[in-house]
């Protein structure tokens, strides 16, 4: 329905929020329409999925990224992009010190912390998390000074 009100009433613009499964297939009608393109939070084709870079160059008139290796990663495919930065990174502020951090997780604070993070969903902890393993003890093996971490965050509670 969304789609059928952009031909029959467009905006001066479209902004596309992440979620590409769902708004690169609105953007193709958005974009059929005439209606300009603003994808902010870009899908992670350095991550999977790279051929979209193409479908992505032809659809978005501008790409908003997040993280600054895909500014250059977008703009070698073509596409018009500007780093905006985390929406996260201002939000967050540590409350400790990394000796107060050390003490209340039982880390060496003389010691680099190297976190695994592995991502937020189950499928991504699943595929990612042990080769995360594998690249720690790896690490060990080459400078075994090195603290190795990771958090889960359970959505179920």
């Amino acid at each position: 329905r969304l789609a059928d009100r952009v031909e029959t009433d467009p905006p001066t613009a479209a902004i596309l929020i992440d979620f590409p499964d769902f708004n690169l297939r609105l953007a193709k009608r958005v974009k059929d329409a005439g209606v300009p393109i603003v994808y902010y939070i870009s899908p992670q084709v350095w991550a999977w999925r790279e051929g979209r870079l193409k479908q992505l160059r032809r659809l978005v008139n501008k790409m908003l990224v997040i993280f600054p290796f895909e500014e250059a990663l977008y703009r070698q495919a073509g596409v018009d992009v500007e780093f905006v930065g985390h929406p996260l990174v201002d939000m967050v502020r540590t409350t400790k010190s990394k000796e107060e951090f050390c003490a209340t997780y039982t880390l060496d604070p003389r010691k680099p912390i190297v976190a695994l993070l592995p991502g937020s969903r189950r499928k991504e902890v699943q595929f990612i998390l042990p080769t995360l393993c594998e690249a720690a003890a790896l690490m060990n093996e080459q400078k075994p000074v090195r603290t190795h971490g990771t958090r889960f965050f359970n959505s179920r509670k």
